[in-house]
């Protein structure tokens, strides 16, 4: 294995491919878009595709390999055959020439064919590869990140196939308690850049509620920027989101629109007098909007949540009554390979990261009855 950890950083040939040259950092980078399916990057059966956009601007930057069926159980099957498995959340169907360029790199490395096995598909319950994987008669284990209706959907043909093994990291409404007593200058500069409006904020365990002790929330700096929402369909629903916090009677502070300049851009976005029955406050936007309200528990998820203060016993008390499956204590975001991570109530069940690994093995008992017969010296 470290060896094949020193091949990707050095990098080795590989059989000829279809490319797309990206301009990245100023640099250019040649990127796959096929299919790659036991070592090797294959066009979709029936030679379907689908275009990948460039958030920044709208405009496509390529047309990626759809994958069907019969492409899973190619995959399932060299799966089979490979000599240990490999999970990790890789990126959606809106973004998947990362996960690509990875197999790329994986297949230079010299990994062992069906280790890594890469499908861009649709996205939805019908006509698309996902259905046929938590169907797969053959899949002993599956790992989803995503939502929690779809998780759902994958719980139950899950068990309904053969009975196979699933964990699931499904949405958060994370929220984070700011006491009076804490170091507020460290708190107001995390929960911008690194909590609530982190990378655009398309990531499950970001911070979505704030729950100040006072009123000092007020005196935070707005000359942040950030990234596109990763697709038009995503904007879309935050706009609808927004909408529907003002039509409830929240107040929207700061945001709530999308930039005027070209790409998927919406403004970072807060909301105050938030109540409990609210929609904003029961579901997660999955974009930069943050709210300020009274209570953290009062939420279906559990993924993440976090407290700022000076009082390790006062964070250690609040910790153990949050019903969430990380606390971050005076930050947020900051976790570590090693460390478990997963979600509690409807932001799904079992471990990813270091714990993970307990998921994809199983547990055997090896049980014998041996006889021992008396030696000579046993008899003296």
């Amino acid at each position: 294995k470290s060896s094949w950890l020193t091949m990707y950083a050095v990098g080795t040939p590989t059989r000829k491919q279809c490319l797309t040259a990206l301009n990245i950092n100023n640099m250019t980078v040649k990127i796959p878009h096929q299919l790659f399916i036991n070592g090797e990057f294959v066009d979709a059966d029936g030679g379907k595709t689908y275009k990948t956009i460039n958030p920044t601007d709208g405009t496509a930057i390529c047309e990626v390999s759809l994958a069907q069926i019969s492409d899973v159980d190619k995959a399932v099957a060299a799966a089979k055959e490979a000599c240990f498995r490999l999970s990790h959340p890789l990126d959606s169907r809106s973004t998947p020439l990362t996960a690509l360029k990875f197999a790329e790199l994986a297949a230079r490395a010299g990994l062992p064919k069906g280790v890594v096995n890469i499908l861009p598909g649709s996205g939805t319950l019908t006509r698309s590869g996902g259905p046929r994987l938590s169907d797969h008669p053959d899949v002993r284990k599956l790992g989803f990140t995503g939502s929690t209706e779809i998780g759902k959907h994958i719980m139950k043909s899950c068990a309904v196939s053969n009975v196979k093994k699933v964990s699931l990291e499904l949405g958060g409404k994370s929220p984070l308690i700011i006491f009076g007593d804490c170091d507020m200058d460290k708190a107001v500069r995390l929960v911008g850049p690194f909590g609530g409006l982190f990378i655009s904020r398309c990531l499950c365990l970001r911070l979505a509620a704030l729950t100040p002790e006072d009123e000092d929330w007020r005196s935070v700096d707005r000359s942040t920027d950030h990234g596109p929402q990763n697709h038009k369909a995503h904007l879309d629903k935050l706009l609808e989101f927004c909408q529907m916090g003002i039509k409830e009677g929240a107040t929207l502070v700061y945001g709530g629109k999308q930039v005027q300049r070209p790409g998927f851009f919406f403004e970072p976005t807060v909301f105050t007098d938030v109540q409990d029955h609210m929609y904003i406050a029961k579901e997660e936007s999955f974009g930069p909007i943050m709210i300020v309200s009274k209570r953290a528990n009062a939420t279906e998820y559990g993924l993440a949540s976090g407290v700022f203060t000076r009082d390790i016993s006062k964070a250690l008390y609040v910790s153990e009554r949050l019903n969430a499956g990380t606390v971050f204590i005076n930050t947020y975001n900051k976790t570590d390979v090693a460390t478990p991570f997963g979600g509690f109530k409807q932001s799904g069940f079992g471990k990813d990261l270091g714990e993970g690994l307990r998921r994809h093995s199983e547990l055997k008992l090896g049980s014998d009855v041996i006889k021992l017969e008396p030696t000579r010296t046993d008899m003296q």
